[in-house]
């Protein structure tokens, strides 16, 4: 008996098992993955940032590509010689822009007391950016006499007014008053500018960087009767896009008839600051290019 008794009260001295935890247990595990957490966290905003900063990167170079894509293609077009270029500067450009080719599909009235001539082209046009307007420029073909080629050319006017006008053989068209006139060395007779002859529609623009309202710089286009819009940016300065001229013997020159080839270069600048090791600072990326002017041989 006594030996039951004693393990009885051995019994009711043995703590109870235990249902949860302490709360150090409880304090480590947090600490424990509070850590991780924050490593986790670490990881993830690491990412996110060279993400980022690799897409403004790529923005970057892909706006590089397409300002060397758009204006070689605007400026290869220009003839110097006829004064296409009308103002040049290290930082801006003013020409005319090639816009519309049209073809002439009724035979305007020429011979006689000649004041202006009306012009109708097909609708739509052959190859357009937009349709004519009024005060475009325009080059139409002179043939002339049609056994010979040394009168052969073109005739330069500017467009005053379109209006909707069938062609001849009764399919859509426009009409453009001009105010071209025909004169030395070129004959105005009957027939001189014959139906199928091209048209080439121009219009006056202006590349140019300029600081912006919000305090950086870009390239803007300016289009006749319009504001300055931007094309190109943020630029580092106001020097992010230069027009370098040069002659007809690769010589710089500032003469606008004597152009032959024009340098281009756009340095871009990241929309936003890249991180730098432990700083913060804008990427700059650049790319240079030589144009030779389509309509002016070099040699």
């Amino acid at each position: 008996m006594r030996i039951l008794g004693s393990l009885n009260r051995l019994r009711a001295r043995r703590p109870s098992a235990r249902t949860g935890f302490t709360l150090i247990e409880l304090l480590v595990a947090m600490a424990i993955f509070g850590l991780l957490a924050g490593g986790i966290m670490q990881v993830i905003i690491t990412s996110q940032r060279s993400s980022s900063d690799q897409a403004q990167r790529i923005d970057m170079q892909q706006n590089i590509r397409a300002a060397n894509a758009i204006l070689p293609a605007e400026i290869r077009a220009l003839d110097a010689v006829d004064g296409d270029i009308k103002a040049m500067g290290a930082t801006s450009i003013t020409f005319r822009a090639m816009r519309q080719l049209g073809i002439i599909c009724t035979l305007p009235i020429t011979g006689g007391v000649l004041v202006g001539v009306n012009i109708v082209v097909r609708n739509p046009l052959y190859s357009s950016q937009r349709p004519f307007a009024a005060n475009d420029s325009v080059w139409i073909w002179y043939e002339g006499d049609v056994g010979s080629r040394s009168d052969d050319g073109w005739i330069p006017g500017l467009v005053t007014a379109v209006a909707a006008l069938p062609c001849a053989d009764a399919s859509a068209g426009y009409k453009l008053t001009t105010n071209l006139t025909i004169g030395l060395p070129k004959v105005n007779l009957a027939n001189v500018i014959p139906s199928g002859s091209p048209v080439w529609g121009f219009e006056t623009v202006t590349y140019a960087t300029a600081v912006a309202a919000d305090g950086r710089f870009y390239l803007n286009v300016t289009l006749p009767g319009q504001a300055a819009t931007p094309v190109l940016g943020p630029l580092p300065d106001v020097n992010g896009v230069t027009f370098t001229y040069y002659d007809v013997n690769g010589n710089v020159t500032a003469v606008p008839t004597a152009v032959r080839q024009i340098g281009l270069t756009v340095r871009e600048q990241s929309a936003n600051r890249i991180r730098k090791g432990s700083t913060t600072a804008y990427a700059v990326d650049s790319l240079s290019t030589r144009i030779t002017l389509r309509n002016n041989p070099r040699f």
